[in-house]
């Protein structure tokens, strides 16, 4: 069986497409790398040595970074940025066959994708149809449209929620379209 590393900016973020791609890819084990790894660490030479170190422990060829743009796919300079990062890892880990970059607004854009999930969960009735990519901050938009709600949205919950949202929905949004496209092709 395959072995994929999964990072990302906070353990939630790295859980949670573990979650949806464990569902969705059966063929291939997920497992989280650099657990303690936050936001800005991604940018760090600890960062290369720690997801290299793991990556060669737990014996995995691929590895697939989950990155928030931290602005809209619009922004050119943050997406070039990001790009350029990945770049610059891909270069650091040529010992592994495989490096993917999963650039996302924010996680929470994924879960507008799939609101009919997202409302039997929380019991609302929230209605998004536009393209969540293009909603500034819908962590925003998920927290308030729960507010005073039995259960409110908060971003721990991304995991479990994750493990319901369908994959074929989210597939809607560019970025991950094109990372699945690109992870699939391999």
């Amino acid at each position: 069986m395959k072995r994929i590393g999964l990072v990302g900016e906070s353990p939630n973020d790295t859980l949670s497409i573990k979650n949806l791609l464990s569902r969705n890819y059966k063929q291939y084990q997920f497992i989280q790398l650099g657990r303690n790894i936050r936001g800005n660490q991604l940018d760090s030479p600890p960062f290369f040595r720690i997801i290299l170190t793991e990556g060669e422990y737990n014996k995995v060829d691929t590895v697939i970074a989950i990155r928030d743009l931290d602005s809209l796919e619009s922004n050119e300079p943050q997406l070039k940025a990001k790009n350029e990062w990945a770049r610059k890892v891909r270069a650091k880990f040529i010992k592994l066959n495989n490096f993917f970059l999963l650039n996302i607004t924010e996680l929470e854009s994924l879960i507008l994708a799939d609101i009919e999930t997202f409302n039997n969960i929380y019991k609302t009735k929230i209605k998004y149809t536009k393209n969540p990519e293009f909603k500034s901050d819908p962590k925003k938009v998920l927290r308030d449209k729960t507010r005073g709600n039995a259960r409110e949205y908060n971003e721990n919950d991304a995991p479990d929620i994750f493990k319901k949202i369908d994959l074929n929905k989210i597939k809607k949004c560019k970025s991950f379209k094109k990372f699945l496209t690109e992870f699939e092709s391999k």
